[in-house]
């Protein structure tokens, strides 16, 4: 699966990729090994996808191909002048990238549809997101599934994106879903925050696996 082949709508200057986990088993650098020297088996494996997609994207964009290794809040610590953002699932990894020249930081996140159970929606969605969603799940559950996951992904890509701008650990309430449509959705923030903007929006595609992706940028 290639970047282009699924993921429409993007700006030229951002780089998105997903493939499976097992398909980007490439080596690591001594940097990144030395971090991974505890990890368990499927932690290295995840890791080592993340960072083999992300070197391919970089050097897709004209980048060396270095070490991308976690900083003290892990996550990865990209070259100068690069925003970045890589996620996965059980099978599934996605990165993206961009010049800082273009955004200021970026988001991805990949969840499987339907993982967002109802007993979890009163952690992860305000009150009036959760009538939505219990309104939905009357006239078609399925449908409810789908929103309740894309909240979820939206939500976890916006808070990937702030962190590099804020260094805060934000919780679900703070960002709301305030629209929807086949491939785009907007957040709105639920207290002000002086280093981001009070809207933002971002992109979903359904991906491989009953899986769903979510992208934004600042």
């Amino acid at each position: 699966m290639r970047a282009m082949d699924v993921f429409t709508g993007l700006p030229d200057w951002l780089r998105l990729e997903c493939q499976p986990i097992d398909q980007l088993q490439g080596d690591l650098f001594p940097e990144e090994s030395q971090q991974l020297a505890r990890a368990v088996p499927k932690r290295r494996r995840e890791f080592t996808a993340g960072r083999t997609l992300a070197r391919r994207l970089l050097v897709q964009a004209g980048y060396p191909a270095g070490a991308i290794p976690a900083d003290a809040s892990r996550c990865p610590r990209w070259p100068e002048g690069v925003a970045g953002s890589i996620s996965h699932s059980e099978s599934q990894c996605a990165a993206a990238l961009a010049s800082l020249h273009d955004c200021r930081s970026i988001g991805v996140d990949l969840e499987s549809i339907g993982a967002v159970t109802p007993d979890l929606w009163p952690y992860v969605f305000t009150p009036a997101e959760q009538q939505v969603l219990q309104t939905t799940t009357i006239a078609s559950p399925e449908t409810a599934k789908l929103q309740a996951t894309l909240g979820f992904s939206a939500k976890e890509a916006f808070f990937k994106s702030q962190y590099p701008l804020t260094k805060l650990w934000l919780d679900f309430p703070q960002a709301e879903i305030r629209q929807l449509s086949a491939r785009s959705f907007t957040l709105e923030l639920t207290e002000t925050l002086p280093e981001l903007p009070r809207t933002v929006s971002g992109l979903f595609w359904p991906v491989p696996g009953q899986q769903l992706l979510t992208l934004l940028w600042l």
